[in-house]
């Protein structure tokens, strides 16, 4: 193989690291989605914030003061008003806030959420980057997560009266 394509190799293999993209094989069924799933919920998007990631957040020892410290990845969490819960409520608080993560959009599966509207939200946990030993809810599009459709409830319904 000769060097030049050798070369080119390495540097597609270099820029191809850095790039990120969402790829869902198919959208789940509910009932797969109910089984594997750790929150369902219906919710109201009622707060947003952004939250950044830096590259010590991910490598503890990273030398900051050869490349600084930027920012390495960015995700939104939104706080959830629950008003329903299928599934994760050890006591059925409704009325209770949630926090659930997701990504910007647009290559890293982030979920676009509105504010203001109702969701429900099909979530599992994953560790926290910022704070280890600890887990947040995450959600993505390739999930079932969607706006409010009554007939995603009645098709959760139905999962559940076939649990009991």
């Amino acid at each position: 193989m000769s060097a030049m394509i050798k070369y080119v190799l390495f540097f597609m293999f270099i820029l191809s690291y850095h790039i990120s993209a969402c790829s869902c094989l198919s959208e789940p069924s509910v009932k797969d989605s109910f089984i594997y799933s750790h929150y369902i919920f219906v919710g109201k998007i009622v707060a947003k914030r952004t939250i950044l990631y830096r590259w010590t957040d991910y490598f503890p020892k990273y030398d900051t003061t050869k490349r600084g410290n930027s920012v390495f990845k960015k995700e939104y969490e939104y706080d959830f008003l629950v008003q329903r819960f299928f599934k994760g409520s050890y006591n059925n608080d409704v009325d209770s806030i949630i926090k659930v993560t997701t990504g910007l959009g647009g290559g890293d599966c982030g979920f676009p959420f509105r504010f203001g509207n109702d969701y429900i939200v099909y979530a599992n946990f994953e560790n926290s980057i910022k704070s280890p030993n600890t887990y947040i809810l995450k959600t993505t599009i390739c999930t079932r997560t969607c706006s409010y459709d009554e007939e995603e409830i009645e098709e959760l319904e139905k999962e559940i009266e076939a649990l009991h």
